[in-house]
């Protein structure tokens, strides 16, 4: 399965992007502060502007995609 990760899915168009690729068969992550709205999206809710979570994240991105987000 492909894996989608998007900043923002929580609203606008990430939410129209994540409908749409979920729809097509990929799973997708919201990464944002706020809950994505539409089913079947994970979301890890944080906020990246914070200094150090996105070189917190990546490593463990880069190993293991889906496991990142608990699956």
């Amino acid at each position: 399965m492909k894996l989608l990760i998007i900043t923002g899915a929580s609203g606008g168009i990430g939410g129209a992007c994540a409908s749409t690729f979920l729809a097509d068969g990929w799973q997708v992550v919201n990464i944002a502060r706020r809950p994505a709205a539409v089913d079947g999206v994970r979301d890890l809710r944080c906020d990246i502007s914070v200094t150090g979570f996105t070189a917190a994240l990546a490593p463990a991105l880069a190993a293991d995609p889906t496991s990142a987000f608990g699956g």
